[in-house]
């Protein structure tokens, strides 16, 4: 593959990665009265979709990189792991109260 479109390619992914947290974080600080929380949470289960389909882009620009980016692609990958992981089991912490 093209070194170029290589790079292209996880620059996009961190790109996403970046908006995604930021628009995480967001959506985390969004409080809810009354019927606006049917909005939060539709708006939670985009975020979650996008979430996956960007990492899973992540996961198929990793396999296609080589170089010092690579290693920066795992580093976010695994952080991006780690925090659905982490968003996941608050949910549930949440969920079981």
């Amino acid at each position: 593959m093209n070194p170029i479109i290589r790079t292209t390619l996880g620059a996009i992914y961190l790109a996403a990665t970046i908006v995604l947290a930021i628009c995480g974080i967001s959506l985390w600080r969004t409080h809810c009265e009354g019927f606006g929380c049917t909005g939060v949470g539709i708006a939670w289960l985009a975020w979650c979709v996008i979430y996956a389909v960007v990492f899973g882009f992540g996961c198929f620009s990793y396999i296609k990189q080589s170089g010092p980016l690579k290693k920066t692609m795992l580093v976010v990958l695994v952080l991006q792991g780690l925090g659905a992981v982490s968003l996941a089991a608050y949910w549930a912490y949440r969920s079981a109260a």
